[in-house]
């Protein structure tokens, strides 16, 4: 699933937006689709060798947009949570068929999830796990799964809240040396969680 750029839990098109409901005494941040600009400032969360691990099997010292281009091209969409006017992200997120080549073909993975360490009191991870439910309902799969490093304490903590189930050890497909999570998408509702994401045009 990934982290937040410190202690643990996509492509490239010009931006449409409008705001999503939000909590009261927080700014206002919506869910839309990667746009070319935000490339630097989501690199600059994870600027050590320990925090690409966290999130990646690439080895680095730090995010490069070498990397952040990669994880792109292999997705089936990028997400990020933004500030509503200066439209500064948050947050990011992939969904991916093809980081996994065992993956069945009704799971949607996600995968690389990001979050500003400046923005971690804005629920950006909740708001990142409920726009890829979304996506993911809609494009008919039937599971969103994620893989998360056994220490990743804030991913576990976040897919618990989101109501994922942990299948570790469960199916065959699954890599070892993570721990696995899933939410069934048959029957979920997007009104249910508020989350609406605004597609863009380029």
């Amino acid at each position: 699933m990934g982290h937040n750029a410190t202690d643990g839990l996509e492509g490239d098109l010009a931006c449409r937006f409008a705001p999503v409901p939000s909590r009261s005494l927080f700014p206002t941040l919506h869910v839309r689709e990667l746009c070319q600009r935000d490339t630097l400032k989501i690199c600059s969360w994870v600027s050590t060798a320990e925090a690409v691990a966290m999130v990646s099997s690439d080895r680095a010292d730090s995010l490069s947009p070498c990397i952040l281009r990669k994880w792109v091209s292999v997705a089936e969409t990028s997400l990020v949570v933004a500030r509503s006017g200066s439209e500064e992200p948050v947050g990011f997120c992939t969904l991916s068929c093809r980081e996994l080549r065992r993956l069945p073909a009704d799971y949607v993975e996600l995968c690389h999830l990001l979050v500003d360490p400046c923005a971690r009191h804005l629920f950006v991870g909740q708001r990142l796990s409920s726009g890829a439910k979304e996506i993911a309902h809609l494009a008919g799969y039937r599971f969103l799964c994620g893989r998360v490093i056994p220490g990743n304490r804030y991913s576990v903590l976040l897919a618990r809240h989101q109501r994922f189930s942990e299948f570790t050890g469960v199916e065959r497909w699954a890599l070892p040396g993570f721990r696995w999570f899933r939410f069934a998408l048959m029957g979920y509702s997007s009104h249910r969680s508020g989350t609406q994401v605004v597609r863009n045009s380029e």
